[in-house]
């Protein structure tokens, strides 16, 4: 008699092949950018794009090492690439929207990551689309904006003790009568007091 476990096996299809090397070159690509090995990073996953397959994802990831490294006009290029083979990667549309934001083109980049928020509501980091849009919004004095976004990526996990906390931006806005009344409010429910201590305006 043959065990469940290896007749369950047996009609299972094998894993696809491409894929487990996508995946594999993809964290690659992650572990070395977390390294702060950029360079290489970028070396990596364009020979690999080049000599054994590509996909939505690695097409991103080749984007975000050429964000990363400053080369702003190609990891556009690339990351619309990316979207145009998968409409629903978020992680492509957020990073389009943080270069477009260093490009200085704002009003694409609020799109890019509403549309990143829309899709990234279960991710572990959804918080961070919403963040960047409160961010912005903080900026331009668009007070009910900032409110509205700043409360949905704390709704998905926002920390102001691991993001906020030191940051010159939002010290600024900590000082401005209108965002400093939400935030105070924001930080007395959600966060830790103590925090506004280390906190100071630019």
């Amino acid at each position: 008699m043959i065990p469940k476990l290896l007749l369950l096996l047996s009609v299972l299809p094998p894993p696809n092949y491409e894929n487990s090397l996508s995946a594999a070159a993809e964290a690659r690509t992650d572990h070395l950018i977390s390294k702060n090995r950029i360079k290489k990073a970028q070396v990596f996953i364009k020979n690999f794009r080049k000599h054994v397959t590509d996909d939505a994802r690695l097409t991103y990831e080749h984007g975000l090492t050429l964000r990363l490294l400053g080369d702003f006009e190609a990891s556009e290029e690339l990351l619309l690439s990316a979207i145009e083979q998968d409409p629903t990667l978020a992680q492509a549309w957020y990073d389009l929207g943080e270069v477009q934001l260093l490009t200085h083109n704002e009003t694409s980049a609020l799109e890019a990551f509403k549309t990143a928020a829309a899709l990234s509501a279960s991710h572990p980091n959804g918080w961070a689309a919403p963040f960047r849009l409160a961010e912005i919004a903080g900026k331009n004095q668009q007070i009910g904006a900032f409110e509205s976004w700043l409360e949905k990526a704390i709704q998905r996990g926002f920390s102001f003790e691991n993001v906020v906390q030191g940051n010159p931006t939002w010290g600024s806005f900590l000082e401005d009568p209108e965002l400093g009344d939400i935030l105070l409010r924001l930080i007395t429910v959600y966060g830790d007091e103590s925090i506004l201590e280390n906190w100071q305006a630019p």
